[in-house]
């Protein structure tokens, strides 16, 4: 709601414009860092921890199918015995779906 100007004006001081800054340092135990506003995380620390399960599930699911579409695609034997409107679809799968950004979009509309 920082640039919401008519939530502000008709709720005014339950919107603040002042957000709470945390910090702290990210390291290579950490796969993501998941950010949202104080709607996005309606249901309190449940909700988010809600939110970081379905994402390490589905990164998990993720990383699990661009492996097997990598070994498929590394395949001559493998890439010889599909269509090559299937071997297409593949790749595009492996560019488009498999991408962190459609996660995000799907754990988004799954709120």
């Amino acid at each position: 709601s920082l640039g919401d100007g008519a939530a502000k004006r008709a709720a005014p001081g339950v919107l603040l414009p002042t957000p709470d800054v945390s910090s702290f340092d990210i390291s290579a135990a950490q796969r993501f860092v998941l950010l949202g506003s104080s709607g996005a995380w309606k249901g309190g620390a449940a909700a988010g921890e809600t939110a970081v399960q379905k994402l390490s599930a589905e990164l998990a699911r993720m990383d699990a199918r661009r492996n097997e579409i990598a070994a498929m695609l590394s395949d001559d034997s493998r890439l010889a015995l599909l269509a090559a409107g299937r071997v297409n679809a593949l790749q595009r799968e492996r560019d488009e779906r498999a991408c962190e950004g459609a996660v995000l979009a799907d754990l988004s509309r799954s709120r």
